[in-house]
């Protein structure tokens, strides 16, 4: 399946929870990049993506994450069939991406570590941010 960018979603995290998350919206062909800190605290972590910070690669069940260092790396990933993992835990990349959506799906193990943006809504138990664009209204 072709990725491309008019369907990327940005999913803040890709610990265990997370990782569950990822999967149902890759299989529903979204374009995907994951967004992790450079020292993940999954508690699972043999069914987390977010190893692959660690390792370079990480893969549960049918899928694989792949660290990049750039958002120029995000294609080549695709191509691969792999979902690419960018170590950004302030977000900074999403001005330059323009997600279609956001989701955060962090467990914050302490205060502070979610979203404050006047554009985060609940979703499932994770954080959905609708950019905007397409004239979203956001």
């Amino acid at each position: 399946m072709q990725r491309k960018r008019e369907t990327l979603v940005v999913v803040r995290g890709g610990g265990d929870i997370a990782t569950g998350t990822i999967q149902k919206l890759w299989n529903s062909g979204f374009g995907l990049v994951i967004l992790e800190t450079d020292r993940p605290t999954a508690i699972r972590r043999k069914v987390a993506l977010s190893q692959a910070v660690y390792e370079g690669t990480a893969t549960v069940e049918d899928l694989t994450a792949a660290r990049i260092e750039s958002t120029d790396e995000i294609e080549k990933e695709w191509e691969k069939g792999r979902i690419p993992l960018l170590v950004d835990p302030e977000c900074r990349c999403l001005e330059d991406l323009k997600p279609l959506a956001l989701v955060d799906a962090i467990l914050a193990k302490k205060p502070g570590n979610s979203s404050e943006n006047g554009k985060i809504h609940p979703c499932a138990g994770a954080w959905l941010y609708r950019g905007g664009r397409r004239g979203s209204g956001y």
